[in-house]
């Protein structure tokens, strides 16, 4: 079975391997302008190649696949689906130590932020998420994983990097995964974040920030390589100011 990481009209239109190697490509041409920041904020971890490997593991789950691709005969008629950054984000945090495990978390977490603040709190009438409403969502959902990919040989991957991320399907497929558990990461990742005097809490969030911002790129310019498509602002002015390396 191939595993997609986005669809069009139920139809797969870009592989799931395919697009974490390009994204790995994209942070491979900035990781010389941004490797010093990197190294002094994660302790010589790479946690921009970490945050891309884990950021879309929630699309292989039964509920994105079946989100997207209705005719599926696992899918049930009528289903309640979660957004795969929640997925993605509980097996971050679950396969990576601390303090990594929090920051990574967290930008993963907030890598489409637009569109899971609308799907969990302005469909309901909010402006901030809320715990029960996520926790709602999970106790209803599948959160089967649906699709294995073999990522195999993937460029400017570290071995270990790899690694961490088949550690993390083998869990899946064992059932390792529950409502609570996934909630109960979220709740460790804000008290981490929170935690402190508002100097240190205000350094969390500012690390946090670079590395989203890192992530987003990547991800934004591998989507638009291999979709067609347009991309974000922020992956379109990374092409104004490379222009030679722009396709």
């Amino acid at each position: 079975m191939t595993c997609y990481s986005a669809y069009k009209d139920g139809v797969g239109i870009e592989e799931y391997c395919r697009h974490v190697e390009l994204a790995l490509e994209e942070w491979c041409r900035l990781r010389p302008y941004y490797w010093g920041w990197v190294k002094k904020m994660f302790n010589g971890r790479d946690a921009v190649e970490l945050a891309i490997l884990f950021h879309d593991v929630g699309k292989l789950g039964i509920s994105y696949i079946c989100a997207n691709k209705k005719d599926d005969p696992r899918c049930p008629q009528r289903g309640v689906y979660v957004r795969h950054e929640l997925i993605s984000t509980y097996w971050a945090y679950k396969l990576l130590d601390p303090p990594l495990s929090y920051y990574v978390a967290a930008a993963v977490s907030l890598h489409h932020e637009p569109m899971l603040l609308g799907a969990y709190a302005e469909a309901v009438g909010e402006r901030q998420i809320h715990i029960s409403t996520l926790y709602a969502g999970l106790r209803a959902a599948d959160l089967g994983l649906g699709c294995r990919p073999a990522c195999r040989n993937l460029k400017c991957a570290s071995e270990s990097g790899a690694r961490l991320v088949e550690n993390a399907l083998d869990m899946w497929e064992r059932g390792e995964i529950s409502a609570d558990a996934v909630i109960e990461a979220f709740r460790d990742i804000m008290t981490f974040l929170t935690a402190g005097p508002a100097s240190e809490t205000r350094r969390k969030r500012a690390v946090v920030g670079g590395l989203l911002h890192l992530l987003v790129v990547a991800d934004s310019r591998a989507a638009m390589r291999e979709r067609g498509g347009e991309g974000t602002a922020i992956a379109k002015h990374s092409c104004i100011a490379e222009p030679a390396q722009c396709l």
